[in-house]
């Protein structure tokens, strides 16, 4: 599937969600674990949503309490920005044909599928919501239903991030499977690095070098989260003081 690239630091790419499948425009983010999606009207929502939960005749709210009176309020910090939603299933596809969209003409689907519908928005905010690719075992991943409901055999996502700038190059994301013609060297090419972390990919660094100074000492190795959504790399302040002071 393809996805947009947006100021060169978040992948963009659409989301068909409700009764009759709305298309709203998602981050796909690997350090989120939920999906949430804006509601049509939301103030400070700089991208107006087509999708509305009160209009979708298959989304069913979620409740806290066993008398099913007291729906499932949620808070979820999102970098700069913060939301607060309910808790509710919907029916979703990652692709749907321009018309006549059902159940049959999706690819990628999941039937009730738990998300967050955003109530309110605090902070600035270019989408309509988040598909969070973060590796966990609850049932409100995307993925993780995907694979329950047999869409895919296999829990994995490949990401191929190309230039912005060119526009001949394409970033791609695959769900069950990795895009080998993607990488240089094809499977063989391809290096596995085991994830370390909890909740989050993160992968071990020996260590971090500018020059021949490095940061890591004479202890164990570094943790490195993996972001999709951050194009930079960030260091520790103290850290970071230490090697501004070698060059």
């Amino acid at each position: 599937m393809q996805l947009e690239v947006r100021a060169s630091t978040d992948y963009f790419g659409p989301l068909f969600i409700g009764a009759d499948y709305r298309m709203v425009n998602m981050i796909y983010d690997t350090t989120s674990q939920y999906v949430v999606v804006n509601n049509e009207g939301l103030e400070n929502a700089e991208l107006i949503s087509n999708y509305d939960v009160k209009d979708s005749l298959t989304a069913k709210v979620q409740y806290s309490d066993k008398d099913e009176t007291s729906p499932r309020l949620v808070d979820l910090p999102f970098g700069s920005v913060d939301f607060e939603g309910i808790e509710y299933t919907d029916n979703m596809c990652l692709y749907q044909t321009r018309n006549d969209r059902s159940d049959s003409t999706g690819k990628m689907c999941v039937r009730n599928q738990p998300f967050v519908s955003v109530t309110k928005l605090i902070g600035e905010f270019q989408a309509n919501g988040v598909i969070g690719l973060a590796p966990n075992s609850h049932d409100k991943s995307y993925v993780n239903q995907l694979h329950q409901q047999g869409a895919i055999e296999n829990r994995q996502v490949g990401l191929n991030f190309e230039d912005p700038d060119d526009a001949a190059s394409i970033s791609t994301i695959t769900f069950g499977y990795f895009d080998y013609s993607q990488i240089q060297g094809g499977e063989e090419g391809f290096n596995y690095y085991s994830n370390i972390g909890l909740n989050h990919w993160s992968v071990l660094m020996d260590n971090f070098k500018y020059g021949n100074a490095g940061i890591s000492g004479s202890g164990n190795g570094k943790m490195a989260l993996v972001d999709s959504g951050n194009t930079s790399i960030q260091i520790p302040a103290s850290q970071f003081s230490y090697l501004k002071d070698q060059m």
